[in-house]
């Protein structure tokens, strides 16, 4: 059903490689998961400490955000892009549930101990579902000092019903049904409901003025939620994700901008 092929998407290697990435000192890394998979991913060290976790989608891998990885690398942060359980070159099996939480917590938990990384200066970015594991592991886990949602549902079930409101029942019982069985817990630290525990760490919520996929009031009402600091940044003309093709040196400015809070 093609429901259940958006939550167990068909596994494919990163459609860009290391040297796609190109960047100074990248390298091809792996390490574990809390829950035990090996993961894989590209890392790049910092030159003033600071570091930042990238999370990519549901159906994605590292290379989807190789944009914003340039951006934070080439300002000198450390950056760190993975791929998810099931996802690329990742152990296991596709879970958007704990073991997506597991497996970013397992980011941090390596990249915190990497020659050069501050461990009291780590951020993350989070994109679509990337960034609902953001907010879910940003609730809980102090590490996180600044944090991005780019384009991330503010409620899980809400969502799906969302996406697929043509057809009423027939399509969205269906598709909840495809979301569970990947593992979404929809009563499960829904970002809305405990988005408000990131403060007083700052926020950037990000959205596409054109994103279909995520909508601009499902950022706003993340935005309405969370606490101060944080900022709402609408990118004129995105749609869900291509924020940097939409806004280009604006955008990387934006991002810069705030994970410097890192750097102060």
């Amino acid at each position: 059903m093609t429901e259940r092929r958006a939550f167990r998407p068909h596994r494919h290697a990163p459609a860009k490689s290391l040297r796609d990435f190109d960047m100074q000192g990248g390298m091809a890394v792996s390490f574990p998961s809390r829950s035990g998979e090996r993961l894989s991913g590209y890392y790049a060290p910092p030159r003033q400490g600071a570091a930042v976790v990238l999370a990519h989608g549901s159906c994605g891998e590292r290379s989807d955000l190789f944009d914003e990885a340039r951006i934070l690398a080439r300002a000198g942060f450390g950056v760190l892009i993975f791929d998810f359980p099931g996802h690329g070159e990742s152990e296991g099996a596709v879970s958007w549930d704990a073991a997506a939480r597991e497996a970013l917590s397992g980011a941090f938990d390596w990249l915190a101990e990497q020659p050069g990384v501050d461990p009291a200066r780590l951020g993350a970015f989070g994109f679509s579902m990337g960034g609902y594991t953001v907010a879910q592991v940003a609730a809980t886990d102090s590490r996180l000092r600044a944090v991005v949602l780019a384009g991330t549902p503010h409620d899980a079930a809400e969502h799906t019903r969302w996406e697929y409101r043509r057809g009423g029942w027939l399509r969205q019982g269906p598709a909840l049904l495809a979301a569970r069985l990947s593992g979404l817990r929809f009563d499960e630290l829904v970002p809305e409901r405990v988005l408000d525990r990131v403060a007083p760490r700052p926020l950037l919520v990000v959205t596409g003025s054109r994103d279909r996929a995520v909508p601009p009031w499902m950022a706003e009402r993340l935005y309405s939620a969370a606490r101060e600091p944080k900022r709402l940044l609408v990118v004129e003309g995105a749609r869900h994700g291509d924020y940097s093709e939409a806004s280009g040196a604006t955008y990387a400015r934006e991002l810069c901008d705030f994970f410097a809070t890192l750097a102060a």
